[in-house]
Formats: structure tokens, sequence, C-alpha cells
């Protein structure tokens, strides 16, 4: 099997590796696919079963070395984004900003609006059991027709820079 492996993918093989577990171990090798420009990872042997010859070498030309680092790096660059944007919708609103209803029950989910204050936690009373704290931060939104107060769990912040990361995501994903 693993001699038909390298004749198959003689100078496609960018690296071959072992995983280990409870009770057996598989070897693998990670080829790259030139019709479709990604790595793809086979199984060539196991423990679990009879191999004539288990071993594979890693054989890639430097050309496709090339290729898998510059796609690799795409991807880091794609993820990069994709955190970027998820830090900026899981921003705090503040005053100013545009946000977008993702849920709840009073505003309709897709409304977009201005953020006009924030209000934070404040104590809401006490009694002979304690203080109680209200531990929703709610911001006022004006959504042009009306203002309402929505918790800051049900809306996003949109971010000016997040259609130019969305661009950037496009271009790596």
């Amino acid at each position: 099997m693993s001699h038909k492996l390298n004749q198959l993918h003689a100078g496609l093989i960018i690296e071959e590796f072992e995983r280990n577990g409870r009770d057996d171990s598989d070897w693998y090798v990670r080829v790259w696919c030139p019709e479709t420009e990604r790595a793809e990872l086979y199984e060539y042997a196991t423990t679990r079963g009879a191999n004539a010859n288990p071993t594979a070498k890693a054989d890639c030309l430097p050309s496709v070395w090339q290729r898998y680092a510059l796609k690799m790096q795409e991807r880091e660059r794609a993820i990069h984004a994709q955190k970027l944007i998820e830090k900026f919708e899981r921003q705090e609103p503040h005053q100013g900003a545009i946000v977008e209803v993702i849920k709840g029950r009073k505003v309709k989910k897709g409304s977009r609006g201005k953020v006009l204050s924030v209000r934070k936690p404040e104590v809401a009373h006490t009694s002979r059991y304690g203080t109680y704290q209200s531990w929703v931060t709610k911001a006022l939104v004006d959504f042009g027709d009306s203002y309402q107060y929505v918790d800051i769990d049900n809306m996003r912040t949109i971010q000016p820079a997040q259609a130019e990361l969305q661009q950037i995501f496009d271009l790596c994903g």
C-alpha cells in the first residue's frame, strides 16, 4: 500500500506522521492535491490490521511546499480576520455606536439603531435577605421611529471597520 502511495503521489507528499491511540497506532500522510489546491490526509497504515510495508516518505517538491505554505498563511489570515470580526461583534455597545438587534421580544430582529446611552447594572433594592443588584446592562437605542431599552446580550455592535474585515475574510476564505 505505502509503495503504491509513494508512486501515486510522487513529489506531492508534504509530511508523514503517526497518531497514537489508546490501543492502536495509525500512520498518515498529508498529500498536496493540485486539482483542488488543498492538502488531503490519507491513512496508509494501522496496527489494527496487517500491513505489508508501513512506510512512507515525505518527498514534496519545493514548488509544492511553497504552494502549501502559502495556502496555510492564507488560512491563518482568514482565521485571524474571523476572530477580529467576532471580537467586534462581542464588543459592548457604547454611546454613538450603531447596533443591530439579534434576539429578544420587544424589538424586531434585524432592527438597527444608534445607541444614545448605556445603563450599567445598579442596585435595584435592598430587602431583609440582602441587597440585590441588576446584572443586566441595557442600552437606550434610537430606532428612528422609537426609543427602546435593549439588553446588550440581544444586540451586536456594527463597527465601521467590519465591512473591511469581511472583505479581507472573503479574500482569504
